[in-house]
């Protein structure tokens, strides 16, 4: 699923609800990603940074309010300017502020170094996806700020 128009400021409100057994094959390549997976039942062992609530290969989630397989999963995403906030079933678990020193060398020195125009977009489409798994997405809602 995409956006039909680019945005920047926004707040986001989804619920999902993901199948057992993700097997994760294609990164996101172009900008910050909510990690939405079942970590609990990954095959293999996930960096924190990786787990459901993270800011995929940057930041690791503060606190892990996660559900399950088979549960859904409230998210909610804050996105004002270059400050983000990512809510994972009503509590915050990733704050950062995008181009932020933090931010630039965590962006340079990781995964997304070998990606040139990774995050350098201030607006664009929103994207759902999955990891070759089955998962669910209902109650959508974006509001423009």
């Amino acid at each position: 699923m995409e956006t039909g128009n680019p945005t920047n400021n926004l707040i986001q409100h989804i619920l999902t609800n993901i199948a057992e057994d993700p097997k994760y094959t294609y990164p996101y390549e172009t900008g910050p990603e909510f990690q939405v997976i079942d970590h609990e039942n990954w095959p293999d062992p996930l960096e924190d940074w990786q787990i459901c609530g993270a800011n995929y290969a940057m930041y690791p989630p503060k606190v892990k309010p996660f559900k399950p397989a088979g549960e859904w999963n409230q998210l909610f995403l804050l996105v004002y300017g270059n400050k983000v906030t990512q809510v994972l079933n009503g509590e915050v678990v990733v704050e950062y502020e995008k181009y932020s020193e933090e931010w630039m060398e965590l962006r340079n020195s990781g995964k997304w170094s070998d990606f040139p125009d990774w995050g350098k977009f201030d607006e664009g489409h929103i994207a759902l996806q999955n990891h070759s798994t089955i998962v669910w997405y209902r109650d959508i809602k974006l509001k423009e700020l």
